[in-house]
């Protein structure tokens, strides 16, 4: 009885503990998706800037300059949202198999719990079949007399 109280405390455990694997994968990812919404804005606007240079007939060669250097600090934020993203990813990979590690120590802890539950129904079910099989064969001891 107290080692199935124990399974159950453990059981409950291990659901809290995936709980939490579950709150931080969902922030992770809510991070990893902003990221990824950043880099497609600093793409967007990098393309945004050819296309007028592109489309521009002439500059004055400080505008071509200051042009050239905003189109230079654009590639470099998407070099660093990219390393962002990378880092993003593994750890929402980490957390990933973080949580199936966590969800297969509840699954483990609660069929263990239902194993030692099902042993005590069964030792319970023998000790009521032989207190019945006492009380039949007194009844019929009795009936010997």
């Amino acid at each position: 009885m107290r080692k199935l109280k124990i399974l159950k405390l453990l059981s409950w455990l291990k659901e809290l503990e995936e709980e939490q694997s579950k709150v931080r994968l969902f922030s992770a990812s809510l991070y990893y998706q902003k990221l990824l919404e950043e880099k497609r804005i600093i793409e967007e606007e990098y393309k945004d800037c050819l296309n007028y240079i592109q489309g521009k007939k002439s500059f004055s060669g400080e505008e071509l300059k200051e042009w050239l250097f905003y189109l230079e600090r654009l590639k470099e934020f998407q070099g660093i949202s990219e390393k962002k993203i990378e880092a993003q990813r593994e750890i929402v990979n980490q957390l990933q198999e973080e949580l199936i590690k966590r969800h297969q120590e509840r699954r483990l802890m609660e069929r263990l719990r239902e194993k030692g539950q099902r042993r005590l129904e069964i030792e319970r079910t023998k000790r009521e079949w032989q207190y019945l099989e006492d009380l039949f064969l007194i009844t019929k001891g009795r009936d010997f007399d």
